[in-house]
């Protein structure tokens, strides 16, 4: 797979996670707000009420494996090699002005 095609996926995966991140603490908190003390729920519906709540909170739990993933295809996708140019700072012996000379580095991501 192309740098591209990880950094696709990953964005992907992130979105995903968010919308079961969002959506599931969104269903469990709702559940847990309607059972609160003073608001009246039917005993027909608590054990629903309370698979729903499950299921919202097993959603959210389900968006940390997809979260992890992403940050591992972020990685895959991030440039294996840098090309860094910059200047360094030389001592001089002969002036109290410090020399300045080009550098060229090369940084790679193991």
């Amino acid at each position: 797979m192309s740098s591209q095609d990880y950094s696709l996926k990953s964005r992907n995966q992130r979105t995903t996670a968010r919308v079961l991140l969002i959506g599931g603490g969104l269903v469990a908190g709702t559940v847990v707000y309607a059972t609160l003390p003073g608001k009246s729920v039917s005993l027909d519906v608590l054990p629903l009420v309370g698979g729903v709540g499950v299921a919202g909170g097993l959603a959210a739990l389900g968006s940390i494996p997809l979260f992890i993933a992403a940050g591992r295809n972020r990685r895959k996708a991030a440039p294996i090699a840098q090309v860094e140019v910059g200047t360094l700072a030389a001592p001089a012996y002969a002036g109290a002005t410090p020399v300045f000379g080009p550098t060229l580095g090369l940084r790679i991501s193991l």
